[in-house]
């Protein structure tokens, strides 16, 4: 079954869905649009239009197969509810009212009306409303997960979780067996087989099972039975036109012909009818077929159960004592078509109680990895009831009694888990205390002329970036002595010695869980003259120690922006680089010495700038500036002057980004004409860049866009600013256009003073010049 095919499943209790198991006949309730007669007179006559319609009378029910009425022999809740495919079955029809389908039992294997296996999707679904044994909101609400519970399903939200590994897992589908397997194509990502009851995971191609990869080709299954659906020996109705007697009960035959087996290999699941019973109670054990005949059972009960084993189809347990069971089944045991069977496990609910246990430990912070695993001991003590007691650690804890180890490779909180069960199978899970874990640190280690200073660069961060823990443990040599214990604070150290000892010392090691995070020395240090240099000027490189300290050799390499390495073997070289960017000096120090060591340090060769950049004033290309007259204005600027380093000379320009017009071939990349449909002030600002990405901004002088409106001189209004233009095809241009006045917006007061241009782009500009208007006018 593909992974897509799960369906949302509404989970029920476990007595409610056995209850359709062998006496479905009063229990369930069809769901489907039958029809309902009063007597078998009413009937019509079965036909091609009526193949398949259910017909209800009295308490029976009768499919139309071709032209007869066949009886159901019975009707169930869902497939997982149908009972073993038996002889005595053999040719029954049965109705599924889950899936609002009806099935026959043919030779040992139950099919639908088209003569097709049920459908995966169909086994899948009820059987996990058969083995969810829980149902929470979120995962956090499950029950611890220990290895008695491996392989419990629960469901949280719409997603179902598996205990696997005492972990839970979320799964990604359910299949019935091994070869069922869909691609293995995302690693982590778990699917459940039912037939084993456990959750695999995809990793790297392959579906592991508790570090062990499955063989998928061996445990695939053999291609399924393609029998024929017999045909019904069933007694036949009389259509309506025929006289029945009412007392004349139709009676489906069973056929008794002995089962073959086909070699299909079984496919299916077994379970406990209640997977939480209480002591005394008797629990049915029962096989759920999902492919193949079977013809033989084996099962075995793992101890502390009562019976050991059983040959029969379905037996029946008494527990007499509390505690989780757990059983398998081998069906058609040496056929071909033999299957090996997990069963879900059954908790028995015990009477005798437990209490008092509790969990403590001495452990405290510590380091924790996949190469180091955190190890730290915890204890249980005071437990009362029903001894002796067992015990059963999780969460990377391990222990054959009360006492539980840890080795974890998880950061951050961390406690193991543990559950103690009594003689009577009565649990309780104690709380152990919680410890913090760490990675490993990564520290940087200088040393000054009076302290160490340590700065922690993965210091553990709790909620919000805050430190997670005050301090960690950690330890320092100096050249070699004792180790000497300290505390590391968040953020940053600075651990003093004793500077009397100054000249002595010459190493540092910082030791974190016993391995070494980082080491300083004390003696020698490398600098450069200058932070920033131009390109071929003169650059000095030199060594500081402080006392004490001999310097026997040194090794300088530098590796400048084009990579290009060079070499010197002088305590202070002088050189300069023919390339810019970052220049990496490393020496090498007493090679081969007991004081052996690198330092480094490094220099900028800068970029070249640009410079000289300037816009010239704004080109008019529109015939005018006046919104009033041109649906849009048209302004170009142009950059020039701009200046860099010969090899850097190449420019390319980044515009505002107004509304531009559409470029010209000959168009230079200096120059850009912008289209304005609004007035106001306009003035572009410009990025010239080299071909280092070096640039200057420069701001070009502003434009001007307005939006006039042209005062018709016929009109006659003293005041001005309540006169509109008035456009007509009809009339004649005012005789004297030289008492026309351009009005402001009808948005913006008058401007007090005519004669002066305002300085907000947002008003209309009034002008007096006639020329200027009748050359608009023209």
């Amino acid at each position: 079954m593909h992974i897509g095919l799960r369906k949302v499943i509404a989970l029920s209790s476990l007595s409610l869905f056995f209850a359709a198991c062998g006496d479905d006949s009063t229990g369930s309730k069809i769901e489907y649009s039958e029809k309902k007669f009063e007597s078998f007179e009413d009937l019509p006559a079965c036909s091609d239009s009526l193949n398949t319609m259910v017909a209800v009378v009295g308490n029976d029910r009768y499919l139309c197969m071709a032209t007869d009425w066949v009886k159901i022999g019975g009707y169930v809740k869902g497939v997982c509810n149908l009972d073993l495919c038996s002889a005595d079955l053999d040719g029954q029809y049965f109705y599924a009212a889950d899936s609002k389908k009806i099935y026959l039992c043919n030779t040992g294997t139950w099919k639908t009306l088209q003569g097709l296996d049920i459908a995966d999707a169909d086994y899948v679904s009820c059987a996990l409303e058969a083995i969810v044994r829980d149902t929470v909101l979120q995962k956090d609400a499950l029950e611890k997960c220990d290895g008695k519970h491996d392989g419990n399903l629960a469901k949280v939200e719409n997603d179902i979780y598996a205990c696997s590994n005492k972990e839970w897992v979320k799964l990604a589908g359910e299949v019935i067996t091994e070869g069922d397997f869909p691609g293995c194509s995302v690693n982590g990502q778990y699917v459940y087989v039912l037939s084993k009851m456990k959750a695999y995971q995809c990793n790297n191609g392959a579906w592991i099972e508790n570090g062990i990869p499955v063989d998928v080709k061996s445990s695939a299954n053999e291609p399924k039975s393609s029998a024929s659906i017999p045909k019904s020996s069933s007694s036949k109705i009389p259509s309506s036109d025929s006289k029945i007697s009412s007392e004349a009960t139709p009676v489906v035959s069973s056929s008794s012909a002995p089962f073959t087996d086909d070699t299909t290999k079984i496919r299916g699941m077994c379970l406990p009818s209640d997977l939480a019973p209480a002591k005394g109670d008797e629990v049915r054990w029962m096989f759920i077929n999902m492919g193949g005949t079977p013809v033989s059972f084996d099962w075995k009960f793992a101890s502390p159960s009562p019976v050991a084993s059983s040959n029969k189809v379905s037996p029946t347990i008494s527990y007499t004592r509390g505690g989780v069971y757990k059983a398998s089944l081998i069906v058609n045991k040496g056929l071909p078509s033999e299957s090996e069977l997990v069963c879900s496990s059954l908790s028995v609910t015990g009477d005798i109680p437990i209490s008092g246990c509790k969990c403590t430990t001495a452990a405290t912070i510590g380091v924790a990895s996949v190469d180091n695993p955190y190890v730290g001991e915890w204890k249980v003590t005071g437990c009362e009831g029903g001894e002796p007691f067992s015990y059963e650690w999780g969460n990377d804890a391990f222990g054959e009694g009360a006492v539980g180890t840890s080795a974890t490779m998880k950061v951050g909180d961390y406690a193991p888990s543990v559950t103690v069960y009594n003689d009577d199978g009565v649990s309780m899970r104690p709380t152990c205390p919680t410890v913090y874990t760490y990675e490993p640190l990564k520290a940087s280690c200088s040393v000054d002329d009076f302290s160490i200073n340590i700065r922690v660069t993965n210091y553990p961060s709790g909620l919000y970036g805050a430190p997670a823990v005050n301090s960690i443990p950690a330890e320092y040599i100096l050249d070699g002595s004792e180790p000497v214990s300290i505390s590391l604070f968040p953020y940053s150290n600075g651990l003093p010695y004793n500077s009397q000892n100054n000249n002595q010392f010459h190493e540092f090691v910082l030791l974190g869980d016993g391995d070494t995070i980082c080491t300083a020395f004390s003696h020698l240090s490398c600098s450069v003259d200058n932070i920033s240099v131009g390109k071929n000027e003169p650059v000095q490189w030199s060594l500081s120690s402080l006392d004490g300290f001999e310097v026997k050799s040194v090794s300088w390499s530098f590796a400048d922006g084009n990579d290009t390495k060079t070499t010197s073997k002088e305590i202070s070289p002088i050189n300069s680089f023919d390339a810019y960017g970052r220049v990496y000096a490393n020496v090498l120090i007493n090679e081969g010495t007991a004081y052996e060591h690198t330092v480094s340090c490094n220099t900028m060769v800068e970029y070249p700038t640009v410079t000289g950049c300037e816009c010239g004033e704004p080109e008019l290309v529109s015939a005018t500036n006046d919104l009033a007259l041109l649906e849009d204005v048209r302004y170009k600027w142009t950059v020039t002057g701009c200046k860099t380093s010969e090899d850097a000379a190449e420019f390319t320009y980044g515009w505002d980004e107004y509304s531009m017009a559409p470029k010209l071939e000959d168009e230079p990349a200096n120059s850009k004409t912008y289209v304005f449909d609004y007035f106001g002030l306009y003035g572009p600002k410009v990025y010239v860049y080299n071909k280092y990405g070096r640039y200057e901004l420069i701001t070009c002088p502003s434009a001007e866009v307005i939006k006039s409106e042209i005062e018709n001189s016929s009109s006659s209004g003293e005041d001005s600013s309540s006169s509109e233009v008035e456009e007509s095809s009809d009339s004649e241009p005012a005789e004297d256009s030289s008492s026309s006045e351009v009005e402001e917006s009808s948005d913006s007061e008058p401007a007090e003073d005519s004669s002066s241009s305002s300085d907000d782009p947002s008003e209309a500009q009034e002008s007096s010049d006639s020329e200027s208007l009748e050359e608009n006018d023209a």
